[in-house]
């Protein structure tokens, strides 16, 4: 079974593209972005877990020696509901 996830404006409720969402994290934190990479690799990280149902809280304790990793999930969390499910 595929797991997917979807990162829905706020404003809207419409699907990011998900280029789209690394570069507002990256001007959210001040970084510059980077078409062959996701920034501080936030996607392989948490897309994952986001996608198996993970909640945003519960990546803030999972990750809570990390505070870039937290700063991301605060951007995400600020611009983004996430919309985690499954398929064929």
């Amino acid at each position: 079974m595929a797991l997917y996830v979807q990162f829905l404006r706020k404003q809207d409720q419409e699907p990011e593209p998900l280029a789209t969402v690394d570069n507002v994290i990256c001007a959210e934190l001040g970084a510059a972005t980077d078409k062959r990479s996701w920034f501080y690799d936030w996607y392989s990280v948490l897309g994952f877990k986001l996608a198996s149902g993970s909640t945003l809280a519960q990546l803030r304790t999972e990750h809570a020696d990390d505070q870039l990793m937290l700063r991301i999930i605060d951007a995400i969390d600020k611009h983004y509901s996430i919309h985690a499910y499954f398929g064929r």
